[in-house]
């Protein structure tokens, strides 16, 4: 008998870096993909903050996740992120696996399904791409 299962989740962070399919850091980070679909990639630091019974005090520590955004959603927040803004995403959960000549590999991905930007730092209001208007937001 299957039971409930819920693989959905929602996290905030601060945008790291945009990059490139090939892992490179970049500038113009949105690309086509092999369907013809507009993909962005980026990733975000959560910091989340761990107290020490040693020290006695709290360590904050920073996880990073890599993202990818497509279609319409990625065209639009090309022209709208910038870096070290907030964001907080809403994801669900992919397992993906391949074979290498090494044997299986697989890695947990996260499903970006909304993203809302939340506040840019100060003095960054230039996004990665071209400015938009709001009335032209397909979603």
């Amino acid at each position: 008998m299957a039971g409930l299962a819920i693989n959905q989740g929602v996290i905030t962070g601060n945008i790291s870096g945009f990059y490139d399919e090939s892992r490179a850091r970049s500038n113009t980070p949105v690309s086509v993909g092999k369907n013809g679909s507009t993909r962005l990639n980026f990733s975000i630091a959560h910091n989340v903050s761990i107290y020490s019974n040693e020290t006695r005090d709290y360590k904050d520590e920073a996880h990073f996740f890599d993202l990818t955004v497509w279609g319409k959603m990625a065209e639009f927040l090309a022209k709208e992120l910038v870096m070290g803004q907030q964001v907080t995403i809403g994801f669900s959960l992919r397992q993906d696996s391949w074979e290498t000549e090494n044997g299986k590999r697989s890695k947990i991905q996260l499903r970006v399904e909304s993203v809302v930007p939340g506040r840019k730092p100060n003095g960054k209001q230039e996004a990665v791409g071209e400015p938009v208007d709001p009335n032209t937001i397909p979603f």
